[in-house]
């Protein structure tokens, strides 16, 4: 990874920081966070997002795969990828 793929992953998850506090905080009572978008950094975002909020956090990627594991009849719990993927 060179520096500038490291300042671009910092800068996106930081944006998806500052995004989920400011939903978070306009909806105290939600069940979860749901980035869309399909950019492979996000999945980074996730672990840190859930022990700042306490709440799962969507993406397509993770619900993607938790759906095609699912429909496996295997696969599941992914340990290490966030709430949804040990459920």
């Amino acid at each position: 990874m060179t520096p500038t793929d490291v300042h671009a992953y910092m800068t996106h998850v930081g944006a998806a920081a500052r995004q989920a506090a400011a939903v978070i905080a306009a909806a105290p009572t939600a069940q979860g966070l749901i980035l869309p978008g399909g950019r492979w950094l996000s999945i980074h975002a996730v672990a840190l997002l859930e022990a700042e909020f306490g709440k799962p956090v969507f993406l397509n990627l993770n619900s993607s795969l938790w759906a095609a594991l699912r429909s496996a009849g295997r696969g599941l719990p992914v340990a290490g990828q966030g709430m949804l993927l040990v459920s």
